[in-house]
């Protein structure tokens, strides 16, 4: 994608107050951005990436500034200065050059797509359900997850730059053992989901969870799982994550609304003890609730710090954002109502019907 994610004015007035390069600060022949490369990749291979492209730079390096969700490294001289803002999962590679230069920047972005690209594997989904007597039902389903690095163009920038962070993430339990999902049909859930599952692959048994209600009111439910999968799993040897699950709840909304709390057996009581209590704390099982509304009254206990690891709300794309889309698609802009979901970007250079937001009930 060539689109600079800097204005060159502040970029340069970044630099000059931050580096040594004495060119910068004489009135000689502006320096103006000849080239601007973006690349995505597996948030896991950020340190691979960073590696990769100070081994391609010969210039020197004038300045480094680092966080955990990015790090910005500067290269110069008085001829040539070359900027990689690398993210948890998009490196932007830009060139500024006194003189014009195409394709200074080539030679850094050789090479790193190695890493770049990853094949969408099949990971068993287990379903259960408690049957009339009490016990729990399962069964198991083949799942294709695509990479995350594959399908994050198709969400909102604000979006893809959450889920960017939750895929960075080493140990996802340790900031919270509760992730919620919201957003209106055809935002993506479903395959952002399966691209979460993909990258816990290692380290969750996934279990779906086909009657969230009475996961949250049946306190016997949690142990029958643990007892079915992870326990049988660990003791079989053959198991990721120590027997670790992630129970994954879609569709789960009265979970979350405070106004529940207060009556007897609520299922925001059960969740609290849950994702807090201590077995789950010394599992460190995960929990995934998604559902579709938008939520006004969220129960502030679900979503305090130490609990909630990742609120992440799934919007449509804004015009800007969907023009974008649709161009890295080769389908004209025109006559697209916006804000669009993925699900109407798709129907539209499918050839398909798109309606407005509020018209549309596609989901994704």
């Amino acid at each position: 994608m060539n689109q600079a994610r800097f204005s060159t004015n502040d970029l340069l007035a970044f630099l000059t107050a931050n580096t040594m390069i004495a060119a910068l600060k004489q009135p000689a022949e502006p320096f103006t951005v000849v080239e601007t490369h973006e690349v995505r990749f597996d948030p896991r291979r950020r340190k691979d990436i960073l590696q990769q492209i100070q081994a391609r730079i010969d210039i020197p390096q004038i300045l480094s500034s680092t966080t955990h969700i990015s790090n910005l490294t500067v290269w110069g001289n008085d001829e040539l200065i070359i900027v990689a803002d690398v993210s948890t999962a998009t490196a932007v590679i830009e060139s500024l050059s006194r003189k014009s230069a195409p394709q200074q920047v080539r030679h850094v972005l050789d090479g790193l797509t190695e890493v770049n690209t990853i094949s969408v594997d099949t990971i068993q989904v287990i379903s259960t359900r408690i049957g009339r007597q009490g016990y729990m039902n399962s069964f198991t389903t083949n799942v294709e997850c695509p990479a995350w690095i594959e399908i994050a163009p198709n969400y909102a920038r604000r979006t893809r730059d959450t889920i960017d962070i939750i895929m960075a993430r080493e140990e996802l339990a340790a900031n919270g053992r509760l992730m919620v999902w919201n957003g209106a049909p055809g935002t993506g859930k479903t395959f952002a989901l399966r691209a979460l599952l993909r990258h816990l692959a290692e380290k969750y048994i996934p279990i779906y969870v086909s009657d969230p209600d009475t996961f949250l009111t049946d306190a016997s439910y949690y142990f029958q799982a643990i007892a079915e999968f992870s326990d049988r799993a660990l003791k079989s040897g053959n198991q990721p994550g120590s027997g670790r699950i992630l129970f994954i709840l879609e569709d789960s909304v009265s979970a979350l609304l405070t106004e529940s709390r207060g009556k007897e057996g609520s299922p925001v009581s059960k969740l609290l003890n849950l994702t807090d209590g201590l077995l789950t704390r010394a599992r460190n099982d995960l929990f995934l609730i998604t559902f579709n509304e938008a939520i006004e009254q969220l129960d502030p206990a679900i979503i305090r710090p130490g609990r909630c690891m990742a609120h992440v709300i799934f919007t449509p794309l804004d015009q800007e954002e969907a023009a974008v889309w649709l161009n890295a698609h080769g389908s004209p802009t025109s006559g697209i109502p916006t804000p669009a979901t993925i699900a109407q970007l798709y129907a539209h250079i499918s050839g398909g019907i798109i309606m407005s937001e509020d018209q549309s009930g596609v989901g994704f």
